[in-house]
């Protein structure tokens, strides 16, 4: 996942100030007590330039199995270094029995969140799906954090 952009109201509603850096790039930088704990927290677990327009901001998936002869499971989700307050997720899915889409809207969630469900494709040969482009979750330093749409196939 990837940050394309950031909400300075959301960042200032949460405890952090957007800047543009010497480079000309924006950042999001904690200025409250607890902003810079949330930071510290991320720093701690391995994250690095969090907050850094077009840096890594955590990582995205897809799984997809089979759940019986017509059934196909999938999980998705998203892992990222600070809490979210809202994501727009949607999963699209095609068989050889048709196309089938879900939409997975919501927050606020915790820096790991995934759903997962089962659909009923028929009896079709081979299922293919990915998250669709697009989807993002806006993180609590106001950065837009975008999947890079894996896929998955059965």
């Amino acid at each position: 996942m990837t940050i394309h952009g950031f909400d300075a109201d959301v960042a200032a509603e949460n405890g952090f100030t957007i800047i543009t850096n010497a480079e000309g790039i924006q950042e999001s930088i904690p200025v409250s007590d607890s902003a810079k704990a949330l930071v510290v927290a991320a720093a701690q677990e391995g994250h690095q330039n969090t907050g850094t327009l077009t840096y890594s901001c955590g990582s995205s998936w897809l799984t997809m199995t089979r759940a019986g002869s017509t059934s196909v499971y999938f999980n998705t989700g998203f892992k990222v270094y600070l809490p979210t307050l809202w994501h727009s997720w949607a999963v699209d899915m095609f068989s050889s029995r048709g196309g089938y889409s879900v939409g997975l809207d919501g927050g606020p969630t915790p820096p790991v969140w995934d759903d997962g469900w089962t659909i009923n494709v028929g009896s079709s040969f081979g299922t293919h799906g990915n998250v669709r482009p697009g989807s993002f979750a806006v993180l609590t330093n106001g950065a837009f954090c975008y999947s890079n749409s894996p896929t998955a196939g059965t």
